[in-house]
């Protein structure tokens, strides 16, 4: 049996949450010129790339020290050098512009070892003293070795959740203005979960 959906009325709170009316907001969504790909695959990167915080447990403005730094989530020394050729490593295409371009097929490209498995989510103090024992020794599988590998994947992994939730209640709220030339200020509700959440997230 077909779902039943609820039809909304003009002046009733729009289904995103924006905190508007549904026809100051969606309402003439469809009239809307689609959006290029490109277009799309350009301001994802760039709010990725501005996106930079330590997700260390004890993350904080009195511990945090340095800039933030392009975290390995596979140790570079251990891992990623041993399997490299000419310093570069296989690994999936996930940019947008490649998956339109090869009809969504994933393809794999190489990349250097100093940006492969990457991300901006620690600073350079967390970073340097909590992954020594990955970094600076020889990989021999011991339980704080494995602890930290998995460790630092969790982070990543929570790192590019909240980011993607900062950028997507930024996108809903955005493309809402567009309809309605009375809106106030931009809420800063998501940029502020983004600085800092109940997981002791703190932005730089």
């Amino acid at each position: 049996m077909d779902q039943i959906v609820p039809k909304i009325g003009r002046n009733d709170p729009c289904w995103c949450h924006s905190g508007k009316k549904y026809k100051k907001c969606h309402l003439k969504r469809d009239r809307q010129p689609k959006r290029q790909p490109w277009e799309v695959a350009a301001e994802m990167r760039q709010q990725f790339e501005n996106n930079e915080y330590c997700t260390h447990a004890l993350a904080g403005p009195s511990s945090c020290e340095g800039q933030i730094v392009r975290a390995h989530t596979i140790p570079r020394s251990a891992g990623l050098t041993a399997i490299a050729e000419r310093g570069h490593v296989y690994g999936p295409d996930y940019d947008l512009m490649s998956l339109v371009k090869n009809g969504g097929k994933l393809l794999f490209r190489l990349t250097g070892i100093n940006e492969a498995s990457t991300f901006t989510g620690f600073c350079g103090f967390h970073d340097y003293t909590t992954f020594q024992p990955l970094e600076n020794q020889r990989l021999t599988a011991t339980a704080q070795q494995c602890f930290l590998m998995g460790y630092r994947a969790a982070c990543r992994e929570l790192f590019q959740k909240a980011s993607a939730f900062r950028i997507s209640q930024d996108y809903a709220r955005t493309r809402s203005r567009s309809f309605d030339s009375t809106a106030g200020n931009r809420s800063d509700d998501s940029r502020r979960y983004g600085a800092r959440n109940s997981s002791g997230l703190h932005r730089h």
